[in-house]
């Protein structure tokens, strides 16, 4: 009996692990995602932090494969990407996108802003911000300021330093959509 739930453990934990680097998706339903979502190069990439400041940062940076449908941090927390911009270097995107007649987001406690810039040799900074709101009770206007959760320490405010895994290169490449 125990080695039946060892070989099923080996086995679960072995597809486990293929089917994160090899997610399952339909080819409609990456149809229906790339529409809303878009597509960018971040796309299947993960990002290891290599930060040297002394300071606590999320690990590890994950984007979903074939559109910009999420991006989660560490392997707990999901946020969707909407309003992907890349100007040069430099990639941008919220978390939420629906606002009020007011002009504040809906979903108030999940309205952050990332900033992602490319330094080359596979190099990245990310920084995350949260909304805050100026303005006249009926004409807010949001002002994104960067998050101190993102980043835990005296200084949350410079960059996070992080490394593309080249394992996720190789990973995004192979990608294909299921029929």
């Amino acid at each position: 009996m125990k080695k039946t739930a060892i070989l099923l453990s080996l086995i679960s934990a072995a597809g486990f692990a293929n089917a994160a680097n090899y997610p399952y998706i339909e080819c409609e339903d990456l149809k229906i995602d790339i529409e809303e979502h878009g597509v960018s190069d971040l796309n299947g990439l993960t990002f290891t932090s290599i930060d040297t400041l002394d300071r606590m940062t999320v690990p590890k940076i994950e984007f979903s494969f074939g559109s910009n449908v999420y991006i989660e941090l560490n392997d707990r927390k999901q946020y969707k990407m909407y309003d992907v911009i890349k100007e040069g270097n430099k990639y941008s995107f919220t978390t939420t996108k629906e606002k009020n007649n007011l002009g504040i987001y809906v979903d108030r406690k999940n309205a952050f802003a990332f900033e992602i810039t490319d330094l080359g040799n596979g190099e990245y900074t990310f920084q995350m911000f949260k909304a805050r709101y100026e303005g006249d009770y009926t004409d807010k206007k949001v002002v994104w300021i960067p998050y101190n959760k993102f980043v835990q320490g005296d200084d949350f405010e410079t960059p996070v330093r992080y490394a593309v895994d080249e394992s996720s290169i190789d990973a995004r490449n192979e990608f294909k959509c299921e029929n």
